[in-house]
């Protein structure tokens, strides 16, 4: 008797070991996107506003998950980087962390989450400083084996300058409709 109980355990133990493991530990990926956005520019008397067409290039995205429906993810537009430095228009780098909830159980899961993000500006010698409140929401297609993801969705967000380039005020928002693709591990 003790003996059946003990190899009973022994496969409970195995079966949810291997439950865990087929699911998504952490991930790693690119995106890239197209959206509209508006800004809002005021320096002393001063004010100037724009609408425009914004375009994300490459990204890297990072995910870490936490359990099964929770992950930290990081996004950040690498490529965009490069082609604003190498067009001579400065340095800028911007990185988005969010805390995403992952609903579903089956190969198609809703994303959904709030985030905190940063910006950093660098032009003629001036130096800016920008905090991002983004969003994520969208739907991740995933292969049987949860090695590969497939995500289509939009990525709100709110950006203001915290110090900025001479004495302007900036705020910007947008939506950025966006396709990934990650390969996780487990």
């Amino acid at each position: 008797m003790k003996r059946t109980a003990g190899l009973v355990a022994i496969s409970l133990v195995c079966a949810v070991n291997t439950a865990v493991a087929a699911e998504r530990s952490f991930g790693a990926g690119t995106a890239v996107g197209f959206g509209a956005g508006a800004t809002a520019i005021k320096t002393g008397s001063l004010e100037a506003t724009g609408v425009g067409a914004l375009l994300m290039l490459p990204s890297l995205e990072l995910r870490f998950f936490l359990n099964d429906t929770l992950s930290l993810d990081i996004s950040s537009p690498v490529l965009n980087t490069v082609v604003i430095g190498a067009a001579g228009y400065g340095f800028g780098w911007r990185s988005d962390l969010h805390l995403t909830f992952n609903f579903g159980s089956g190969t198609a899961r809703a994303m959904l989450g709030p985030g905190l993000g940063a910006t950093i500006v660098t032009t003629g010698g001036d130096v800016g400083v920008g905090l991002v409140i983004p969003g994520i929401l969208g739907v991740e297609l995933l292969t049987d084996g949860r090695g590969f993801g497939f995500q289509v969705g939009a990525r709100p967000f709110l950006a203001f300058n915290l110090s900025g380039i001479g004495s302007y005020s900036v705020l910007a928002g947008g939506v950025i409709g966006v396709l990934g693709f990650v390969w996780y591990g487990t």
